[in-house]
Parts: C-alpha cells; sequence; structure tokens
C-alpha cells in the first residue's frame, strides 16, 4: 500500500487503517463522506454550459504532454499547500490520468468545505473520448 501510494505522489503516510468492511468502519466512528462522480459526458456538457472548472491534479510532465483546456494545474502532492489558488464558488471537477489521484484530491478538497466531484476515467478517457486537448506548459509547477 504505502508503494501504491508513493507512485502517485503521496510520501508522508501518517498511518494505515486495516479494516474488512465498511461496516468495520463505522463501527469504529469513522466518518464517512462519499464524492460525486462525472462521467467524460458530463464533464463535457458542463465545459460547455456552465464553464465548470476543472483541477488536473496530475504532474508536471503529464500536463506538459495534454490537458484540459482551462485547467486549473496543482500536483497532487502539492494540494495542501496550494488550497488557496482553488476557486471557492461553485464545484470543482477534479481529474488525474486514470482517478485515483483525483479521488484523494478530491477527499482533501471534501475536508476543505471545497464543493467537489470526481472525474471517473480521468485525462484517459478525456483524451480517448475525443475531448479537447491543450499541450505544453501553461501553469506554474
Amino acid at each position: 500500500m504505502i508503494d501504491d501510494l508513493s507512485l502517485i505522489g503521496i510520501d508522508r503516510i501518517g498511518g494505515v487503517y486495516s479494516f474488512r468492511s465498511i461496516d468495520d468502519l463505522k463501527s469504529a466512528g469513522v466518518q464517512m463522506q462519499s464524492t460525486p462522480q462525472l462521467t467524460i459526458g458530463s464533464l463535457r456538457d458542463r465545459l460547455s454550459s456552465n464553464g465548470q472548472r476543472v483541477l488536473d491534479v496530475r504532474n508536471l510532465d503529464e500536463w506538459d504532454h495534454g490537458h484540459i483546456p482551462g485547467a486549473i494545474h496543482i500536483p497532487l502532492g502539492s494540494l495542501q499547500a496550494r488550497l488557496g489558488e482553488i476557486p471557492r464558488n461553485g464545484e470543482i471537477a477534479v481529474q488525474c490520468q486514470g482517478g485515483t489521484r483525483s479521488a484523494i484530491a478530491a477527499s482533501i478538497l471534501q475536508r476543505n468545505g471545497i464543493d467537489v466531484s470526481n472525474v471517473a476515467g480521468g485525462f484517459s478517457e478525456w483524451e480517448l473520448s475525443g475531448g479537447e486537448v491543450e499541450r505544453g506548459s501553461s501553469s506554474p509547477p
């Protein structure tokens, strides 16, 4: 598990809780919250109709390879320190390459009172579906 977390940029792990089921967590008093999931089609609709904000939490080299035009770029490992850069008015759709890092980022944002949804399938599916892609770096690291 620690190796998996380090692969997505999480290097400082405070602890790990092992459980058999969701009921184990509930009985331990762990507060749970779900995160709305957006399909690529829903994201595309929202981008064209209401100016949906997108947060890309991938690393800089992934961002440079291609990203959704207009997305905000903050790598997952920097997110906690850069929360002040996240707009607080309206929902933020969080995406990464496949959905793992964005789910973690969505949890961080929710914990900090930001309205958020996770883009299921991430940038991989966006690109495969023919979504518009911007290339090159246009954001600070």
